[in-house]
C-alpha cells in the first residue's frame, strides 16, 4: 500500500533528525491525496500494530520494531492532522466588540 503511494518504509525507519522529518511529512502528503487512501492506510496500519503485538513474546518480533515504529509515526501525524478540532469548553472567546461605554 506504501510503496503504492510512493512511501518508502525502508528509508522513513532508517532515517533521522530533519530527514525523519522531511521523509514523514512526504509520507503523510502522499497519504492525504483522497480520503479512500487515507482511511486504507490507517487500516493498514491498524492491522500492522495488530500483528507485531501478537508476535512480541516472539524474539524474532523485535526485528520489525522499526518498521512498526515507522508506519505508527505515519498513521500518528495522519490522525493528528484530520481529527476535527474539539471544542474549547469554558473559554470564552474574545469579544469582536467592546462593551466599554466610551464616550
Amino acid at each position: 500500500m506504501c510503496a503504492r503511494q510512493g512511501v518508502d518504509v525502508a528509508a522513513l525507519r532508517d532515517a533521522s533528525g530533519f530527514e525523519f522529518v522531511s521523509l514523514l511529512n512526504d509520507a503523510v502528503d502522499e497519504l492525504l491525496v483522497d480520503e479512500a487512501t487515507k482511511t486504507e492506510f490507517l487500516a493498514e496500519a491498524r492491522k500492522a500494530r495488530k500483528l507485531f503485538k501478537a508476535l512480541l513474546p516472539d524474539p524474532a518480533a523485535a526485528a520489525h520494531q522499526a518498521t512498526i515504529a515507522a508506519i505508527r509515526s505515519v498513521a500518528d501525524r495522519i490522525t493528528e492532522l484530520t481529527r476535527p478540532q474539539a471544542p474549547t469548553w469554558g473559554r470564552w472567546p474574545t469579544p469582536l466588540i467592546s462593551c466599554s461605554t466610551a464616550r
